[in-house]
């Protein structure tokens, strides 16, 4: 049985991610799988969210591989060379090679995605390379 302090910490992390996936699919744009080549469709902030979130830009993905995107409980990934998810409590139903393509499209993309808020989605997907 978990303590009341793991209790509370469980808590406010679920909350805390049930209202960032609903801004983020509010203000973010959704990349379906067929847009990236990957097994899932993601969701990106195109229009400075992570501002508001205080914290650093990253992605979200969908963490099964449903073609509908499903937008409670996205796990997270930093944009960086060695990109990382952030949200180990939240399942994923994918393998790892799965999550090997998405970590390699944020890899060739970081430029990009670093960038996105001031390019713009459309000269995004002109410049994205998909897996």
């Amino acid at each position: 049985m978990k303590n009341i302090k793991e209790f509370i910490l469980d808590l406010v992390e679920k909350i805390s991610n049930d209202l960032e996936n609903k801004i983020i699919t509010e203000e973010g744009a959704t990349l379906r799988k067929f847009e990236t080549g990957l097994p899932v469709n993601i969701f990106i902030d195109d229009g400075g969210l992570w501002k508001k979130g205080k914290h650093w830009k990253r992605i979200k993905f969908q963490a099964d591989k449903g073609n509908k995107p499903y937008t409670k409980n996205m796990p997270s990934m930093t944009i960086e060379d060695e990109p990382k998810i952030i949200e180990k409590r939240i399942k994923v139903y994918l393998t790892s090679k799965e999550i090997e393509q998405i970590k390699k499209f944020v890899k060739i993309n970081k430029n990009l995605l670093l960038d996105l808020e001031n390019i713009g989605i459309k000269k995004f997907m002109e410049n994205m390379e998909k897996i």
